[in-house]
């Protein structure tokens, strides 16, 4: 017998050798980890902003009008029209709670009146033979900057997909397309128009301005179209 068998025979409580062997495959834990996840906390007073950059204008009704991303998607703000004689502005965009901006306009005139907050400008047409309409801008600095609705069938008027021609909103001082509307590209029941916007830094006063100038251009377009629908129906009658 040798000295490692002796040795092992004459110590009675040898501790036992651990199994590092791994457990069989039906022990070990089958479930895979979960995948990693990042947070990101939102900034303190943070607001997403109102509009996406790109949206569609529907009727959801009589006098009413709604913006959405698609024809089909939940509205995220509603417009009502009301008539001059409702005592009520011409125009009266909410997100369902609260009225975000008014647009006002004045009979046998291209005048509109925007209203957003307790900010007030005019747009209006600046020749009786042009389709430009102009507003001035008050920043919240204090700084005045002059826009212009631009009637325009321009890359920024294309990308939209829909009619022709349409409006483009330009910074006079440089020239920069800062937002765009055209109405849809063929027959519609439903569908008023689109509207783009092509410059997310000017603020959200500023957006909710520029999209209610669209809105207010757009009606009246819409309003043209069915006074020439129902003076033609009237002759068609006559006759």
């Amino acid at each position: 017998m040798n000295a490692f068998q002796d040795n092992k025979s004459s110590t009675g409580n040898e501790k036992s050798t651990p199994d590092l062997n791994p457990p069989p495959y039906s022990e070990a834990s089958q479930n895979p980890p979960p995948p990693f996840q990042q947070n990101h906390p939102t900034p303190a007073g943070y607001r997403p902003p109102i509009f996406p950059p790109l949206f569609g204008v529907y009727t959801s009704g009589y006098r009413h009008l709604s913006l959405a991303l698609h024809k089909d998607s939940r509205p995220f703000l509603s417009l009502e029209t009301h008539s001059g004689f409702s005592g009520k502005p011409s125009m009266i965009l909410s997100n369902g709670t609260s009225t975000l901006a008014t647009a006002d306009f004045h009979s046998l005139s291209s005048k509109t009146d925007l209203s957003v907050g307790t900010f007030n400008c005019v747009m209006q047409s600046d020749g009786m033979f042009t389709a430009n309409y102009p507003f001035e801008y008050i920043h919240d600095d204090g700084s005045r900057e002059v826009f212009a609705w631009k009637r325009s069938h321009g890359a920024e008027v294309q990308s939209l997909r829909g009619a022709y021609h349409g409006y483009k909103l330009v910074r006079v001082k440089n020239g920069q397309v800062v937002a765009a509307w055209t109405k849809p590209g063929g027959p519609s029941v439903d569908k008023v128009g689109k509207i783009a916007l092509m410059e997310r830094g000017l603020g959200e006063r500023w957006e909710v301005t520029a999209v209610m100038g669209a809105l207010a251009l757009l009606e009246k377009e819409r309003q043209k179209r069915n006074n020439g629908v129902s003076a033609g129906t009237a002759v068609a009658f006559s006759t």
